[in-house]
């Protein structure tokens, strides 16, 4: 019985988990521009092989996240940190 319920808290974990990284991705994904000097003008955030992507003028990046809205933008070596306004919109 013991080992049935915790079977069943394990898999509930793991869908509540899925569905916050869901919401997460359709949050962070789309386009964004930088000022005029900076390094690439714009990104494209994008979701491929489930997982979340940048791209821009200078190339291609896998984003894998730190922790709330920052991430590790892996082919540059960088960090992507999305603000999120007063109504918690990124």
């Amino acid at each position: 019985m013991k080992f049935n319920l915790l079977i069943t808290l394990f898999t509930a974990l793991a869908f509540a988990g899925h569905a916050q990284d869901s919401t997460l991705k359709k949050e962070i994904m789309g386009k964004y521009k930088f000022p005029a000097g900076s390094v690439v003008e714009e990104v494209n955030v994008s979701e491929e092989s489930g997982m979340l992507t940048m791209s821009s003028a200078v190339g291609t990046s896998a984003l894998e996240q730190v922790k709330g809205d920052t991430f590790n933008i892996i082919s540059f070596n960088g960090i992507a940190v999305f603000k999120r306004n007063d109504l918690r919109k990124v």
